[in-house]
């Protein structure tokens, strides 16, 4: 038999072939490879038009307006609304290995901030941090309470309305 180019590169192919077929994504949906930017899309997508946040925060604003170190961070997604008077807010955050628990003291730090700059806001007083594993979520989002709804009423409506945040970002983690 006789070994022309093609007979003798077949085999480096093949095996080329088969060494390639491992390096695809192998995403089982655990949060150890989530995708911020999905959950991102899916919370929008979950509020509407009554997700307000539209302003990208930017590296300068995390550090002095909400006290978060960039440096601790793999990947971060913040978004705010673009009157500062409504404390409508998206953060996600994929930690850097060991730094999860100062993050989360920084993003819990930043809700009690956020509580007393926002004295009569429901959103505020009821924003959630979230944490599953390395990824975090602070959340003050949803519609405006009912125009004469008592306090009460406002506090117990926002925090439905963060819980279905919270759902949603916690579902997605755990597929």
């Amino acid at each position: 038999m006789r070994h022309t180019p093609f007979t003798r590169l077949l085999p480096l192919l093949l095996a080329a072939l088969l060494a390639f077929t491992g390096c695809g994504n192998d995403s089982n949906g655990s949060s150890s490879d989530a995708d911020l930017s999905a959950i991102h899309r899916e919370v929008k997508a979950l509020y509407g038009e009554e997700y307000y946040p539209s302003l990208a925060i930017d590296n300068d604003t995390l550090s002095r307006k909400y006290g978060l170190t960039r440096e601790k961070m793999d990947e971060v997604i913040a978004e705010e609304a673009a009157l500062s008077e409504h404390p409508d807010t998206f953060i996600a955050v994929k930690a850097k290995k060991g730094e999860a628990d100062a993050l989360e003291e920084e993003l819990a730090a930043y809700r009690d901030k956020a509580a007393r700059e926002y004295p009569d806001s429901p959103k505020a007083q009821v924003a959630q941090v979230v944490r599953v594993g390395d990824y975090l979520f602070y959340l003050a989002l949803g519609p405006e309470p009912a125009e004469g709804a008592s306090p009460t009423a406002a506090l117990e409506s926002a925090r439905e309305e963060i819980a279905k945040g919270v759902d949603a970002v916690t579902a997605r983690l755990k597929r």
